[in-house]
C-alpha cells in the first residue's frame, strides 16, 4: 500500500461503503443510502391540489408519491393537473413529504447553475479579491443561465473552474428548454448521490473497488481517470486494508492515544462531549511535559474523529488540566489551526470558565452513528 489518500469503495456490513485513506489511516468513514428520489433530482411532477392557505401546493412525484411545493415569488399560482419541472429541495422523511421548488439548480464541485437569475454570484465567505477574480472568469464565458460560485472554486484550476461552469450553464439550459416535451413523472435530471459528492469532496488522489455496480457509478459520477477496479479474489479490499479493524475503531468510544493516553467520546443529542485522559504514567517525563504531550496529541486526534464519525453541532472537549498556562495558549493556537484545515466548517471557540473547550462543527451529512 503507499502513502497518498486513497478512496476504498466495497461492500461492507451489507451496504456499499467508503473508507477514505491519508496515509494508510482512515480520515472519513461512510456509507451508501438508495432513495427514489433525491436531493438535486429534477421531476416532471403535476399539481394534485393547491392550499392557498398553506400558501403551498401538493404535487405528484410519481403516481401515489406526493411532494410539497411552496407557492414563490416570481412564480404564478399553479392549477391542478398543471405539469412542470421541479427541483427536490429536500428528501421524504418518515411522515413528511418531499419538499420541492419550481426555481431549478445544478451543483457541481465548484458552481451551481440556477434558473432564477441571470447573474454570476460569488460565496460571500471569500475575499473581496477572490471574488473579483472568481466572477470575472466566470463573466468571460458565455452563459445561458445564472450562476453561483461555491467556496471551494478557490481550490479549482481556471479551466476546470470554466470546464465545469459550461458545463453546469449548458446543462440547465437543455433542461428547461426540453422540459414542456418530457412526461410526467420523468426525472430530467439525477443528481450526483451524497456518497459520490463526498467522494469527489475527499479528492482523494485514487479510488479503488472491488464491486462492478460501485465501478460503473464511480465512472458516472466522480473523475474515471482516478478509478481503478480490483480483481484479485485470493484477498479482498477489507482484508487487504484491515477495513473491519477500522471500522470498529471508528465507532468505539475510546479512541486510544500513542502516549498512553485516551479518548472516551460520548455523543448525545445536545452536544458531543469528549474527555481526554492520561492512561499510563511515563515515570520517565516529568508530569507538564506528559500533560502537554497527551494533550496536544489528543487535540489532533479529536479533529481526526470529527471528521472519521461526521460529528457536528457542539463539541466539549474536557483536557488534562495544564499546570503551565503558556501551555494552554499554544494548544489553542493548534485548536484553530486544526480547525481551520477541516473541510467541513468548524471553529475553535475558546476555553471556557471551567476550563472545557468548545468547538461548533457545521451539520453536513449523517453523522456515521445514524
Amino acid at each position: 500500500m503507499t502513502n497518498g489518500s486513497k478512496a476504498v469503495v466495497t461492500g461492507f456490513n451489507g451496504r456499499t461503503a467508503c473508507f477514505y485513506l491519508e496515509n494508510n489511516k482512515v480520515t472519513e468513514l461512510f456509507f451508501e443510502e438508495s432513495t427514489d428520489f433525491k436531493t438535486g433530482d429534477i421531476v416532471i411532477v403535476r399539481v394534485s391540489n393547491v392550499r392557498t392557505d398553506l400558501n403551498a401546493a401538493f404535487v405528484e412525484i410519481k403516481p401515489g408519491v406526493t411532494g410539497f411545493l411552496p407557492l414563490e415569488k416570481g412564480w404564478a399560482v399553479p392549477k391542478q393537473g398543471d405539469e412542470f419541472p421541479a427541483l427536490i429541495t429536500a428528501e421524504a422523511q418518515k411522515s413528511k413529504p418531499a419538499s420541492l421548488s419550481r426555481d431549478l439548480s445544478i451543483h457541481g464541485l465548484y458552481a451551481v447553475s440556477v434558473s432564477d437569475s441571470n447573474k454570476v454570484m460569488v460565496s460571500s465567505k471569500l475575499s473581496s479579491e477572490e471574488k473579483e477574480r472568481l466572477k470575472a472568469s466566470a463573466e468571460s464565458l458565455d452563459l445561458k443561465t445564472g450562476i453561483i460560485i461555491r467556496t471551494s472554486a478557490v481550490n479549482a484550476g481556471e479551466e476546470e473552474l470554466k470546464a465545469e461552469i459550461v458545463r453546469l450553464s449548458d446543462k440547465l439550459h437543455e433542461i428547461l428548454q426540453s422540459a414542456g416535451s418530457r412526461t410526467v413523472f420523468s426525472r430530467v435530471y439525477e443528481a450526483k448521490p451524497a456518497f459520490y459528492e463526498r467522494i469527489e469532496e475527499c479528492r482523494p488522489d485514487e479510488i479503488v473497488t472491488d464491486d462492478p455496480v460501485s465501478f460503473d457509478k464511480l465512472n458516472k459520477f466522480t473523475d474515471p481517470t482516478r478509478v481503478s477496479f480490483y480483481k484479485d479474489k485470493a484477498m479482498s479490499l477489507a482484508v487487504l486494508y484491515g477495513l473491519s479493524k477500522m471500522y470498529s475503531e471508528a465507532v468505539d468510544k475510546k479512541v486510544n492515544l500513542k502516549t498512553g493516553g485516551f479518548l472516551y467520546i460520548e455523543p448525545t443529542e445536545a452536544l458531543t462531549v469528549i474527555d481526554v485522559n492520561s492512561g499510563k504514567i511515563d515515570k520517565t517525563k516529568s508530569k507538564d511535559i506528559l500533560v502537554k504531550e497527551t494533550n496536544f496529541e489528543a487535540a489532533k486526534e479529536v479533529f481526526r474523529q470529527l471528521r472519521l464519525r461526521n460529528l457536528s453541532g457542539i463539541i466539549i472537549i474536557d483536557f488534562i488540566n495544564f499546570t503551565n498556562a503558556s501551555d494552554k495558549e499554544e494548544l489553542s493556537a493548534l485548536m484553530k489551526e486544526l480547525s481551520r484545515k477541516d473541510p467541513v466548517k468548524t471553529s475553535f471557540v475558546d476555553f471556557t470558565e471551567l476550563g472545557l473547550a468548545e468547538i461548533t462543527r457545521q451539520k453536513k451529512y449523517k453523522s456515521l452513528y445514524s
